[in-house]
């Protein structure tokens, strides 16, 4: 059996774990762990990052100018290099959103699901399921529901980013 990791001021590394991790707008971004696994962590931002819509044409996750966005853009302006050499590969990228049915196994009620732009209100935020419309795509009403209809592609809605850090990333 693994032995737990324990980090400074003797916390453990478990989910609900709060850290900071890279910067967004210069202020420092904070992450939830979602999920410990033996040699990675799955986090989601705690608050809202940023509004960009999903795509013009499609509400296909892999090819989407969100996806696009997050991997390039939000990739390289988020994190610094030693940072960057932490993230690992996620569904195929090194940052992605929750699907529908990992905002349920994740977070098991509306309350949990929700979040907030930080110091401010609770909002929308997209996950990378196509909704139920050629046009939409699933996202987390501000009170925590999943949206199966989904928002309209276009509409700059906020974005949650989650990623997978290696352990060594709290070792350092």
């Amino acid at each position: 059996m693994e032995k737990e990791l324990i980090l400074p001021g003797g916390q453990e590394l478990k989910k609900g774990y709060e850290f900071t991790f890279g910067t967004w707008d210069n202020d420092p971004i904070d992450w939830l762990v979602l999920k410990v696994n033996k040699g990675d962590v799955l986090c989601i931002s705690k608050y809202l990052l940023d509004r960009h819509r999903f795509d013009l044409e499609s509400n296909d996750w892999y090819k989407s100018e969100l996806r696009h966005w997050l991997n390039s853009d939000f990739l390289s302006k988020a994190f610094s290099d030693e940072e960057k050499s932490f993230i690992l590969p996620y569904k195929g990228d090194k940052i992605s959103l929750l699907s529908s049915n990992e905002a349920k196994r994740v977070f098991l009620t509306n309350s949990d699901r929700s979040a907030k732009v930080k110091n401010e209100i609770y909002d929308s935020y997209w996950l990378r399921t196509p909704g139920s419309w050629p046009y939409g795509v699933e996202s987390i009403e501000y009170y925590g529901r999943i949206s199966i209809f989904g928002d309209y592609i276009k509409l700059a809605v906020h974005v949650r980013p989650l990623l997978l850090l290696d352990k060594k990333a709290f070792t350092r």
